[in-house]
């Protein structure tokens, strides 16, 4: 099992927005993904052992995916610790490996170490070792790599019931198969391979000395198994897009999918507008948007905004997510809020993905796309013209094309991505094309608080969190503030897309 500890956990999927909250500027914003809740100063945290959110079956559907028939291998249900065989054929350019939960618990307590207290962890779906056909292991979940750029494969995420491993993401990965994944077919007698797994099966099997699971770990979950390939001929295109309101109103205007649709919202059009820009620039064509009304029963269960605090397959993001429908799109959900006990006083979650990477091609999933609030759709319109208005030296942005960043970096996760660096510049994404932005390096010389890896370590509110303007100052060693997935969107925050990170997008099944 790979975890972090509890306490100021920064997941893969959480941005903070850093505004001053002016009349002319969204408000500050922390994004956090399931599993993890806003802390201070934009940290995210991993709960406490305690009683997780408990739902039945029915609330964990199984997708199906939609990809084209010859792209996709639906397996059947099988037992963690099975090994399962599948086929790649030749030029194929990256597999998508989907796990859902038949029957597995929802959750796991865990102690890193005798000392430790234990905590409560969503039990992740995510397969324990990979083999290419020679037996080569490409990806083993009970091993945390310490270059994540040398790795074939990465995976740091966390997704319970629905968990999905797509590569090649790493440096290593898209170098070693710059010309197609090997093939394999199970009739040929040299098929890929993979162990069936998850957290709680883990907790039976590949625990690290000193780690233990009071409870949870079980040895006889089972899940139902899915596996997309992607022909190296389609690794570019086009991207469709959904977007569900479930908010009906943004700044006490209407939102409907008949005005969206017509295009007579005029925010609406410009977040599109931003949105297709940024995605541009990775080679990636928004070709059809569609806004759809969810049923009035969704709209008024979350009519109060979506509790953030409530993670995990049964919490009310994922009891949300799983109203996306069927089909080969990604799915926007746009709420009225988020709430949370958590956040320090000026904060606002503005959007939490699913997982990293997405189901994608699968919706019907507890995981099946990424909430977004419209809080700030309509703020500073009048800034709303000509290139994209990111937040300026003044602190001005254009809020519809804030909200489309943050789509847009959601959609970077359901794709793939990571932070290119995270909050406390201590690790960073698989992608030697992005640029890191190590504290230690890279911290302005006028800051008090301190490195998080330093020694001694700092005291609880004194760690360094990395700003845009220190990864911005150097772009030789500190660089990558300007880039579309970094942890934070500041002044100089550009929405750039490196040619690595455009790779892992275009060769994700969504995109077609």
């Amino acid at each position: 099992m790979r975890t972090t500890a509890p306490l100021v956990v920064l997941s893969a999927a959480a941005l903070l927005l850093a505004c001053n909250g002016s009349t002319n500027s969204p408000p500050k914003a922390t994004l956090c993904p399931p599993g993890e809740t806003a802390g201070p100063g934009g940290t995210c945290l991993v709960a406490d052992a305690g009683t997780p959110a408990t739902c039945t079956a029915a609330d964990k559907p199984i997708g199906t995916s939609t990809a084209p028939a010859a792209q996709q291998q639906h397996l059947g249900t099988f037992t963690v610790g099975q090994s399962v065989a599948f086929d790649v054929p030749a030029n194929t350019a990256s597999v998508t490996i989907v796990e859902q939960a038949v029957s597995a618990p929802d959750s796991i307590v865990f102690k890193p170490s005798a000392a430790a207290s234990a905590f409560s962890l969503d039990n992740t779906a995510v397969p324990l070792v990979v083999k290419d056909p020679s037996g080569n292991t490409v990806y083993d979940d009970s091993v945390f790599p310490s270059d994540p750029t040398a790795a074939s494969v990465f995976f740091a995420s966390d997704s319970p019931a629905t968990g999905t491993l797509t590569f090649p993401n790493t440096t290593s990965g898209l170098t070693r198969w710059a010309s197609g994944l090997p093939s394999g077919t199970v009739a040929g007698g040299n098929p890929w391979t993979f162990t069936v797994s998850d957290f709680a099966y883990e907790c039976t099997a590949a625990l690290h000395p000193g780690e233990s699971c009071p409870s949870g770990g079980t040895a006889t979950s089972n899940y139902d198994i899915t596996v997309i390939t992607k022909p190296t001929s389609g690794s570019g295109g086009n991207l469709d897009v959904n977007f569900y309101f479930v908010a009906t109103t943004a700044s006490s205007q209407p939102l409907t999918a008949a005005d969206a649709n017509a295009g007579n919202d005029q925010d609406l059009n410009r977040l599109v507008q931003t949105l297709k820009t940024i995605m541009n620039a990775a080679g990636i064509t928004v070709r059809t948007v569609t806004f759809k009304d969810l049923p009035s029963a969704v709209q008024q269960r979350y009519a109060t905004g979506v509790d953030a605090d409530q993670s995990g397959a049964c919490g009310p993001l994922s009891q949300l997510l799983k109203n996306a429908d069927r089909g080969n799109t990604m799915n926007i959900f746009l709420v009225s809020k988020f709430t949370s006990a958590s956040l320090q006083p000026g904060q606002l979650i503005v959007g939490i993905d699913g997982t990293i990477p997405g189901p994608s091609t699968i919706g019907q999933t507890v995981a099946s796309g990424a909430a977004v609030s419209v809080a700030d759709l309509r703020a500073s319109s009048t800034l709303c013209t000509g290139a994209p208005h990111f937040p300026d030296a003044n602190q001005q942005a254009c809020g519809a094309d804030v909200t489309a960043f943050i789509v847009a970096h959601e959609t970077g996760h359901f794709l793939g991505l990571y932070h290119t660096t995270e909050q406390f510049g201590t690790s960073f994404d698989s992608l030697t094309g992005t640029l890191p932005c190590a504290c230690s390096a890279c911290k302005a010389a006028t800051a008090t608080d301190i490195c998080v890896d330093a020694i001694p370590a700092p005291a609880a509110g004194q760690e360094h969190q990395m700003t845009v303007k220190e990864c911005t100052a150097n772009q030789t060693t500190c660089g990558g503030g300007d880039n579309l997935m970094f942890w934070e969107l500041d002044v100089g925050s550009q929405g750039t897309i490196a040619a690595e990170q455009a790779q892992v997008m275009r060769a994700n099944p969504l995109i077609q």
